[in-house]
């Protein structure tokens, strides 16, 4: 596997040149950077140069934008084109992330996938000019919270130029299956996978507008204390022949260079000791 560092959070507090030190330093092989909202290309420019200056591979840029949206994709396209980048992420349309968000959602599951799929249709068109690949994550509250969609909403489109990232954390929320099977379902489609950790939390009763309903929200927690075993992950990607990238994101709040430094470790712990294929006895419920 190839191990990189999301920047999202860290942008907050951290430079540009701050993070691919840190990361070269931790024994990254690269970075997942989350552009700006304005003055993308010229951040674009500045994170190649400080990547390439730390000897650091460009896993892939985030935060493209809404990807049916044909000049903004084009926009950002030619900020990225060029760069080494392995991917650009883009954004599916938001569907509800709770019962609240669906109360008000006035487009069906139906025609926001027509518009999800149209974009893409086009991107595969733009990724070709452009040599880029585009790709949408699984995330909970989007129209691509399950791999099982996401593969709906790219089959028979080139997987050269449209792909997923597949975020095994944001499936506690919406959207898990177990990560053999999610693997396996997205086959050449899967771009990347995000390392985080999720668990559910308890929050009370809620006793406003209507019924009584359980209150549920959840918390970012460390690799090997949430919902995700990433021993399952890492022996579903090696049954599965994947060997891209892996980038963390978010759990390393409020001491970013130890945490990441703990969680690298403890990943590839998970690689080394997972096994690369099923084991005997086999199941026999199918016989």
């Amino acid at each position: 596997m190839k191990y990189a560092i999301n920047t999202n959070c860290l942008m907050e507090q951290f430079s540009t040149i701050d993070i691919v030190r840190m990361a070269g330093k931790l024994g990254f092989d690269g970075i997942e950077w989350g552009l700006p909202e304005k003055d993308y290309k010229q951040a674009a420019k500045d994170m190649v140069k400080a990547s390439s200056d730390y000897g650091l591979k460009i896993a892939g840029f985030l935060n493209a934008g809404h990807l049916w949206k044909e000049n903004l994709m084009r926009s950002y396209s030619e900020a990225v084109a060029g760069t080494g980048a392995g991917y650009l992420r883009v954004t599916a349309p938001w569907v509800a992330f709770n019962y609240d968000e669906s109360l008000h959602q006035k487009q069906s599951f139906n025609e926001l996938f027509a518009i999800c799929r149209n974009g893409l249709d086009k991107l595969v068109e733009l990724g070709s000019e452009y040599g880029i690949k585009y790709v949408i994550e699984t995330h909970m509250g989007g129209l691509c919270a399950s791999p099982v969609i996401g593969k709906m909403l790219l089959d028979g489109l080139d997987p050269n130029h449209v792909g997923l990232l597949y975020d095994p954390g944001n499936g506690v929320v919406e959207g898990f299956i177990r990560p053999r099977l999610a693997i396996e379902i997205m086959g050449s489609y899967l771009a990347s996978i995000h390392a985080k950790n999720l668990r559910h939390v308890w929050t009370g009763l809620i006793r406003k507008d209507g019924p009584v309903r359980a209150g549920w929200s959840y918390e970012i927690s460390l690799l090997d204390s949430g919902y995700v075993d990433w021993a399952e992950m890492m022996f579903a990607a090696k049954v599965c022949n994947f060997n891209g990238w892996i980038s963390m994101e978010e759990f390393f709040k409020p001491e970013p260079e130890k945490m990441l430094k703990d969680g690298l470790d403890f990943l590839k712990q998970c690689e080394k000791e997972s096994p690369s294929g099923p084991q005997s006895p086999f199941s026999t419920f199918n016989d």
